[in-house]
């Protein structure tokens, strides 16, 4: 068995932790021991290295290929209904663009002075009804991409998750996931709108206060807005891969206010690495030729596994400071 507080594994019939001294309350299951965030880290760092990563690679992949694929058929039906071809010369009137030199060397398209750009008037009509249901699609395919990398990545997690469990379950978690994102989006807004309304009438009545606001406005945010927003992100997690209620989640997620910040912290790292990725690829992007295309996949790659990457380190973060470890089997 393992500690609750450490992770260090220990007799079964020991009563205090040899490493760390807890004292050791129920029996938890062995099966998922109560990880330290760093081990977390670690953890998902290997997951992606791991046999099963050669099933949630491709299904993060055919995630993000997802959201491309709607957009492009989005944007081609959207040309289509507004102007009745797909053809560009016959929509644009290229006479009416002519590049520009700019100071610093680079060169700039800009518009002919009173020359007409389009040679088709758009049908705005049909163009806009498209134009909207392909947003509406495209938020609809991030939201069912992002339920199917979240499964790929409990799957890593633990392989009693199953990678597929049904178009019922999906869908489910897609609504969860749009509903309380939506709910949780709504909450934070107006949060914030009426604490800049409070700072504002209180720093109109006295001017001095604003001494005292912004150390208050630190303060809040160290101590309550990061680790609710951390606690409601592992909530949303859960409710997803374990297809349980949000409620029930955010019951069962407990972070301190040092592992909330340690979250956000090792999150800011994986953003940094990928960053790093993402300049190399610009690199070959600026060679030309097939570079181009080498950067292309480069960047794909990239995009998929710190997207893996950093929604299993959330998933194993989640189910860490949860401590649940029966629902995998289930879920």
């Amino acid at each position: 068995m393992y500690c609750q507080h450490c992770g260090t594994q220990r007799p079964d019939d020991a009563r205090f932790c040899p490493t760390c001294g807890a004292s050791y309350g129920e029996p938890t299951d062995p099966s998922w021991p109560r990880r330290s965030l760093t081990g977390a880290f670690g953890s998902a760092a290997s997951g992606l290295f791991s046999r099963r990563s050669r099933v949630s690679v491709p299904t993060v992949l055919a995630a993000t290929l997802l959201g491309y694929l709607v957009v492009a058929v989005g944007l081609a039906l959207t040309v289509l209904a507004g102007f009745g071809t797909l053809w560009p010369r016959r929509i644009v009137n290229t006479n009416c663009l002519v590049h520009t030199h700019t100071t610093y060397g680079s060169s700039t398209l800009q518009q002919v002075p009173g020359c007409d750009l389009l040679r088709i008037d758009p049908e705005w009509s049909l163009l806009v009804p498209v134009a909207v249901a392909t947003v509406v699609a495209y938020i609809l395919a991030l939201i069912l991409g992002w339920v199917m990398t979240a499964r790929a990545a409990a799957y890593l997690a633990d392989d009693r998750y199953r990678l597929w469990p049904g178009p019922r379950v999906l869908l489910r978690a897609a609504r969860r996931a749009i509903g309380w994102g939506v709910t949780l989006a709504l909450l934070a807004m107006v949060a914030w709108i009426l604490w800049i309304v409070i700072v504002v009438v209180l720093v109109r009545v006295l001017p001095l206060l604003l001494v005292i606001v912004i150390p208050v406005s630190i303060w809040l945010v160290i101590q309550w807005v990061a680790p609710l927003g951390v606690r409601a992100t592992l909530a949303v997690m859960l409710m997803v891969v374990d297809d349980r209620p949000f409620g029930e989640c955010w019951g069962a997620v407990h972070p301190t206010i040092g592992q909330a910040w340690a979250f956000i912290g090792l999150t800011i790292v994986i953003s940094i690495a990928g960053g790093v990725a993402s300049q190399v690829t610009n690199l070959l992007f600026s060679q030309g030729g097939i570079w181009i295309a080498l950067g292309i996949v480069i960047s794909l790659l990239v995009t998929i596994y710190q997207t893996l990457f950093s929604t299993l380190f959330t998933v194993l973060t989640a189910r860490a400071l949860s401590g649940d470890a029966t629902r995998a089997a289930a879920a």
